[in-house]
């Protein structure tokens, strides 16, 4: 896609299970972690909410099996990817919703 000026300003198509391709709400962080789960991390400020894009895309990943979450910190991405803390960050997530 370009703008009027011919430049690209479309990066990427975001494919989700069910969903029409779009070009918003992919997460910040994203990959596979050693046995193949694959994880999405939307990165926020404690005074920042994710978008309805943002929590479509990590409700997707969830649905399909992957680890997802909106983190505000580092503690809580390691709590996320290789502890039990993704029961609180998601909770605190749909408190803040």
């Amino acid at each position: 896609m370009k703008d009027k000026t011919g430049r690209l300003v479309l990066f990427y198509w975001l494919y989700l299970r069910g969903k029409i391709p779009r070009s918003k709400g992919k997460s910040d962080l994203s990959g596979m972690l050693a046995g193949g789960r694959f994880f999405a991390l939307e990165v926020k400020r404690r005074d920042e909410k994710p978008t309805k894009e943002q929590l479509d895309y990590l409700a997707a990943v969830r649905e399909g099996g992957g680890l997802a979450a909106v983190v505000r910190n580092f503690n809580d991405a390691k709590n996320v990817l290789f502890g039990d803390g993704i029961k609180s960050i998601l909770a605190e997530e749909e408190i803040n919703q």
